[in-house]
């Protein structure tokens, strides 16, 4: 199988998410892009670079933005707000929450960067940073 179709069957096994307009949007069983996704749908007044998107597979959530895939104090504040609601919706019991993803090759999944729990484990509510990761 070919690296492009790796990637489509990739795609296809993970439950892609916007977070917009004060919604959670989902897509399920796709070979869509998040771009391609985002151009369909009623994006009217929102940059794609600017959304806080992700996926959830195998019991795992993860959050991020922008064409580089970083998590910056949005992304982190987003994912504090929102991975209770994305949970209950997908019946994830427990879930992994990741921020951020190292990109690499093309057909294969990749890895996240930071996980959540670790902001959590340490009491943190609101998020007072002013920093990019990637």
């Amino acid at each position: 199988m070919s690296a492009i179709e790796t990637e489509k069957q990739i795609h296809k096994s993970m439950i892609s998410f916007l977070v917009f307009a004060d919604n959670i949007k989902f897509l399920k069983n796709s070979v869509m892009s998040h771009k391609e996704w985002f151009d369909k749908i009623n994006t009217v007044g929102y940059e794609f670079e600017k959304v806080v998107r992700g996926y959830a597979m195998d019991n795992k959530i993860v959050y991020y933005k922008g064409e580089d895939m970083h998590y910056d104090n949005e992304v982190l504040q987003v994912a504090l707000d929102t991975h209770n609601d994305i949970s209950l919706e997908l019946g994830f019991n427990n879930p992994e929450i990741w921020c951020g993803v190292k990109k690499g090759e093309i057909g294969v999944l990749w890895e996240p960067i930071f996980r959540l729990d670790e902001l959590q484990n340490a009491g943190v509510g609101r998020l007072n940073m002013d920093k990019r990761f990637n």
